[in-house]
């Protein structure tokens, strides 16, 4: 079994580096390492951030977030400084918002807050002005994993190049045998799905879930369709060439997809990894989503599409919950990430629209000026 208490099988090599220093260090000995700021935040990170909670005294941490230090290097990176001692809960922390490498220490000076971190949370690193919103908006908001809604991953389905086809593919099995038309639907990728809309790229899902249980002789031209990519390919057996082992019939897509009924209803779509909130409001239920959408069912749709695209939530998503950010690449809606963001309920039903959402957020918050005023400054 593993040594390091900090192992985790998803991690990073360095986080062993960090371990493996402190059991070096005398008591009180000081260590000092630049590595990827990952650990701070993502899920891997959880034991790293224990363990330094509850064996080392964190002194400084600066955390480089979108900053690029090595040319070489494409990971965002941090500094942290700790001491093997009872942790003080008073760590000196700093996020480098702007190039400040030649003059790093007064930067520091200047913007550097105490934080209190303890046990495997998020270290999250916070002005006084952000901890303020972020306390308030915890207090006022419910989390989205209170809300009535459920959020669910696109269809997986093992085999895209068979399953996913063009418009004049669905034409020609349509036109062979009209029946085909019952499970063939309009798909929508997560690159597909922009700021308040879509752009349909005319492609098809053959819908063939498991939770369906559809006779495929029903379907001869579907059948004939699927079967041109051969058996061995589209089996679920885990074989070599086959497709990933399941208890899955060779026609049926790799997941069972219960939840295919709120494809049909009201339902948001959404693009996981973004610069920029991409969500669209599906009214009809008409599209269906491939792996790389996801999708919100349930009530109060409509505010929260409205609630979600704003500067306001966005900021707040991205700086107290967001796993971290991608660099350039901006930031993942991950759904335990997303489930922990505290909306606030509108319980007096006030008319929220694309215009007027960030404004009433806002108010529903109950932010005041200097905090609708820092907020302005960071978009």
């Amino acid at each position: 079994d593993c040594a390091y208490k900090t192992f985790a099988k998803t991690g990073d090599i360095y986080s062993l580096f960090y371990e493996r220093g402190w059991q070096l260090l005398k008591n009180k000995g000081l260590l000092c390492y630049i590595t990827s700021n990952k650990w701070m935040r993502a899920g891997y990170g959880e034991s790293t951030r224990k363990f330094f909670s509850e064996n080392t005294n964190p002194i400084l941490l600066i955390d480089f977030a979108g900053q690029k230090i090595f040319e070489s290097a494409t990971v965002d990176t941090n500094i942290l400084l700790f001491s093997k001692d009872k942790n003080r809960q008073q760590t000196k922390a700093c996020v480098i918002k702007e190039k400040a490498l030649n003059n790093l220490s007064d930067y520091f000076r200047q913007f550097a807050t105490n934080c209190h971190f303890s046990g495997s949370e998020s270290w999250v690193v916070l002005s006084p002005i952000e901890k303020q919103i972020k306390e308030k908006i915890e207090r006022i908001g419910t989390p989205l994993k209170d809300w009535d809604i459920r959020i669910n991953y696109g269809i997986k389905t093992g085999f895209n190049d068979a399953f996913i086809i063009g418009g004049a593919k669905r034409k020609e099995l349509i036109n062979e045998d009209p029946k085909s038309e019952e499970i063939i639907r309009p798909l929508l990728r997560g690159r597909d799905i922009k700021r308040y809309s879509y752009e349909f790229a005319d492609l098809y899902l053959i819908t063939t879930f498991p939770s369906l249980k559809i006779d495929i002789e029903q379907y001869p031209a579907v059948k004939q369709h699927l079967m041109s990519f051969g058996y061995d390919r589209l089996k679920q057996t885990g074989d070599k060439g086959a497709r990933k082992k399941t208890n899955n019939q060779w026609f049926e897509t790799q997941d069972s997809i219960s939840y295919w009924e709120d494809f049909s209803k009201q339902k948001i779509m959404y693009s996981e990894i973004v610069r920029e909130p991409q969500f669209y409001l599906d009214e009809k239920g008409k599209f269906y989503p491939e792996a790389t959408t996801f999708i919100m069912s349930g009530e109060n749709l409509e505010y929260l599409y409205n609630v979600l695209h704003t500067n306001a939530v966005t900021y707040f998503f991205k700086t107290f919950y967001a796993g971290g950010g991608l660099g350039n690449e901006g930031f993942r809606y991950k759904k335990a990430f997303l489930e922990k963001l505290p909306i606030p309920l509108n319980s007096k039903n006030i008319d929220v629209n694309k215009d007027n959402a960030n404004d009433i957020i806002c108010k529903l918050y109950e932010l005041n000026e200097t905090e609708i005023q820092f907020l302005e400054n960071q978009f």
